[in-house]
């Protein structure tokens, strides 16, 4: 599958779909796997234009999808719980597109929705992938839903949760992966003992034209906490693009921001990544990077702790309500 940084994938890609593959017994001698995370594009290759910018070369996504491995199938309970996430209506999925911030109801996998006088078209790719993301027993469901606007796309695989209180879905929020124009491409998805590792071409490290596919190979380890996705591994960050340093770093007291921790999501019920004051240096974006529309009061905080390199502030990011 696919998907943009912060709507639905398994790979960031066209083509053919993800090809669902059993995952592997863990064994006491298996390594967890190691991650290198890396953001969306630098600004000689953003990883999502603005909404409504035509300009610039077009690229589209891969042709080869990405895989996704489902872990190894468990002994089922012996009460089955009502319903299943594979009841859900997913040609009719009301979500947030966390490439725009807006509400999105499809109609029989597709919508256009109006974006500042722009329209923005959504549809559904593929069948879902099940497997139990979360490690509560429960199977959810992996979405991957491609989003276009002008020259700019958005290809994210979101992932939806199975409520045994509601018996329906619940979407967590943000995407888990961010592929887009001129952006990061998702190669393979496993969730497994609760987290979900993703690997993907990073677009980062080598600066590639648009037009051409990333080079160098990634990977980040994703954890959801009450509903709400960060990577843990190899940094503790947000899901979304921290972008270079744009203010001077200073130690938490010598910022002048209010006192808060930095969390996963700009929503107080978002989990807290770290408090203001465990830190050891915070630093911002650039100016019209730090804040999104879709959340006002919010801004983007870069983090480094004790022993970090400064290279981390951007890779290391997440939101304080600074209103």
């Amino acid at each position: 599958m696919c998907a943009v940084g912060g709507a639905l994938a398994l790979a960031g890609c066209g083509g053919d779909g993800p090809v669902v593959q059993e995952a592997p017994s863990a064994t006491a001698d298996d390594a967890s796997p190691t991650a290198t995370e890396a953001p969306p594009a630098d600004d000689e290759t953003p990883t999502t234009d603005t909404p409504g910018d035509d300009t610039g070369p077009t690229s589209a996504p891969a042709d080869d999808a990405a895989t996704f491995t489902a872990p190894p199938a468990e002994d089922s309970p012996s009460a089955a719980p009502t319903g299943s996430i594979r009841d859900a209506d997913f040609a009719g999925l009301t979500f947030t597109d966390t490439w725009t911030g807006q509400e999105v109801t499809l109609e029989q996998g597709t919508a256009t929705i109006d974006t500042d006088g722009f329209p923005t078209r959504y549809t559904l790719q593929e069948d879902p992938d099940f497997a139990d993301v979360d490690g509560d027993g429960a199977e959810d469901a992996l979405v991957r839903i491609f989003a276009e606007q002008g020259n700019g796309w958005a290809d994210y695989t979101y992932v939806l949760l199975w409520e045994e209180e509601t018996a329906g879905p619940r979407q967590v929020l943000p995407a888990i992966t961010d592929d887009a124009r001129c952006g990061n491409v998702t190669t393979a998805i496993v969730p497994e003992n609760g987290v979900i590792t993703v690997d993907y071409l990073d677009r980062t490290v080598n600066s590639e034209a648009c037009a051409e596919q990333p080079s160098a190979e990634a990977t980040r380890t994703v954890k959801i906490v009450d509903g709400y996705a960060f990577e843990i591994e190899p940094h503790l960050s947000a899901l979304l693009y921290c972008g270079a340093i744009g203010a001077e770093p200073a130690p938490p007291e010598d910022t002048g921001l209010p006192d808060g921790s930095i969390r996963a999501y700009p929503d107080d019920a978002a989990m807290a990544l770290i408090d203001l004051d465990e830190t050891y240096r915070l630093s911002m974006p650039e100016e019209g990077m730090r804040t999104d529309p879709a959340h006002p009061g919010w801004t983007i905080i870069q983090f480094i702790l004790p022993g970090q390199d400064t290279s981390a502030f951007e890779r290391q990011c997440g939101w304080l309500r600074t209103d």
